[in-house]
């Protein structure tokens, strides 16, 4: 059996507007974790509504499947849509990672990012474009391992900060509260009224002791 060890950060902009979200849900079957960044002028709360309702989804659907992929993106998109207007909705960033014991499925949109380090190197990284309509997704026949490690992150943190810088900061780190921070520091914990918020979660795959 694997143990995740998960950490999350959201940090404001100076100008207090929060834009991005990062959230998960876990049930028996498996494990989502959404993380969304809206327009930097977008209403505070957009990509907390589109976050929220996508990881509602996966506690009816939970199969990991392109079409099913899919529909988790456009469930975030139709609740936004009830209440901004649509073209808030179509430039949110969307990164989506779904794990069960079979499969891994990854939903990219925008310049969000997933980075997934295994045995040391960065073995994926989604293609982060800045602006985006169309959602990249991809599903792996394959699951979490032993020593594995991801971070899905908007981009007021990772683009300050080089792919390998990431996984370096990995290497050293003990627990994964400890790689978070390494990342901070990296990324320098000064704001200005020019600053974007940024939002992220790490984990990292251990094997249980336990038989």
């Amino acid at each position: 059996n694997m143990i995740m060890e998960i950490e999350s950060i959201s940090v404001k902009a100076a100008n207090d507007v929060d834009t991005d979200y990062v959230g998960r849900r876990c049930t028996e079957n498996g494990m989502m974790i959404v993380c969304v960044d809206a327009l930097q002028k977008s209403p505070a709360g957009v990509a907390k509504l589109a976050g929220q309702s996508i990881l509602d989804g996966f506690d009816e659907l939970q199969e990991i499947t392109e079409e099913i992929l899919l529909q988790y993106v456009q469930r975030g998109h139709a609740a936004v849509k009830t209440e901004y207007p649509e073209e808030v909705a179509a430039m949110m960033a969307i990164t989506l990672l779904v794990v069960n014991n079979q499969k891994i499925g990854i939903v990219q949109k925008g310049s969000t990012q997933l980075f997934w380090i295994r045995e040391g190197e960065l073995c994926y990284q989604s293609v982060s474009e800045a602006v985006s309509n169309d959602a990249k997704i991809q599903v792996f026949d394959n699951h979490l391992q032993d020593g594995d490690a991801l971070l899905l992150t908007t981009d007021g943190l990772w683009m300050p900060i080089r792919e390998q810088e990431i996984v370096i900061d990995y290497v050293k780190s003990e627990t994964v509260k400890q790689w978070i921070s390494y990342l901070l520091t990296r990324k320098g914990l000064i704001m200005d009224e020019e600053s974007d918020c940024y939002s992220a979660m790490a984990i990292m795959v251990h094997q249980s002791d336990s038989q």
